[in-house]
């Protein structure tokens, strides 16, 4: 009797896990929780669309091509050397700590972000509060960053934009205000509806360059509570061929602290401020006020605050 006995071909193929992907090929996405995403190709223009639902899962499009990430607690955009646009939408709580930074290189490029989740405070079921942290760096050329936030920022929960303008203009030089360049024109724009129960701060620079004659717009309108505290900074240089506008307007019930500062150290600046607070506000308006080393170029128009009721005020 013949013993045979059976070969089969083994299922096991060897092979080496990515630690990037690359989209189309115009984008490459990284994996693990500190996932960059960068623009590949330098002749032409992208477009990036990301998704996150506050649990660490972020989907998105680049330049049409798919990608899905879980864990991730950082974000890391750099753009390509055309023009760039990049959309940015928290759809879901924020349940941790996150990051998110974009960084333009030359070119007219664009960002957008929106928050319809909130950013949560600790609780019962979640021991620690949340965080998240957003940073633009335009590049060269003129950029535009738009930011509209519709969640509420809880009680010991922090919230972070910072928006360099960069103004080195096109041409040579970086980003950020060094080297030769032409101006450039750069447009920044937030919005904020959701309330302020923890801690939130908006930092804006603008112009960055006393060299070129740049030309920055800042525009920052909140109609929200705010219970916690915030401030809000806008500082800038430029020629004095160059011109800042800084436009700052809030409505709402303070009853926490909420503090302004604006300064501008070199060119020509058009600084509007107002505060409109609601009945029931008993909080601490830190004063709206101009601080500047070059009085003799800046103007400042210093709307009307409206009191209802006696609110403390320093300085």
């Amino acid at each position: 009797m013949k013993m045979h006995r059976s070969l089969r071909k083994s299922s096991f193929v060897p092979r080496v896990e990515a630690l990037e992907a690359r989209l189309n090929p115009s984008w490459t996405v990284t994996f693990g929780p500190l996932i960059t995403i960068t623009a590949d190709q330098p002749t032409q223009s992208h477009a990036l669309t990301i998704f996150d639902d506050g649990k660490g899962n972020i989907t998105g499009f680049a330049d049409g091509g798919f990608f899905s990430r879980t864990g991730v607690t950082s974000i890391t955009v750099t753009g390509g050397t055309k023009s760039d646009s990049v959309l940015y939408l928290l759809t879901g709580d924020l349940q941790g700590n996150e990051n998110l930074l974009v960084r333009a290189t030359p070119g007219n490029d664009a960002f957008e972000g929106l928050l319809f989740g909130k950013i949560l405070g600790a609780s019962s079921t979640k021991p620690a509060p949340s965080n998240l942290s957003i940073t633009v760096n335009n590049g060269r050329g003129d950029d535009a960053a738009t930011l509209l936030a519709f969640g509420e920022v809880q009680s010991g929960a922090t919230f972070s934009y910072i928006n360099d303008t960069g103004g080195a203009g096109t041409g040579m030089g970086g980003g950020g205000g060094g080297g030769a360049g032409t101006p450039s024109t750069e447009a920044a724009l937030v919005g904020v509806f959701g309330k302020i129960s923890g801690t939130a701060g908006f930092d804006f620079t603008t112009g960055a360059n006393a060299s070129k004659d740049n030309k920055v717009t800042v525009t920052f309108l909140q109609s929200s509570d705010i219970s916690g505290t915030e401030t809000v900074n806008m500082h800038g240089k430029t020629s004095k061929k160059g011109l800042i506008t800084d436009t700052f307007t809030y409505s709402g019930v303070l009853t926490g602290t909420l503090t302004v500062n604006e300064s501008v150290e070199a060119g020509t600046a058009v600084l509007k401020e107002s505060a409109e607070l609601q009945p029931k506000s008993t909080g601490v308006l830190r004063e709206l006020e101009t601080a500047t080393t070059n009085p003799n170029v800046v103007t400042a128009t210093i709307l009307a605050t409206v009191d209802p009721r006696p609110v403390r005020r320093r300085r």
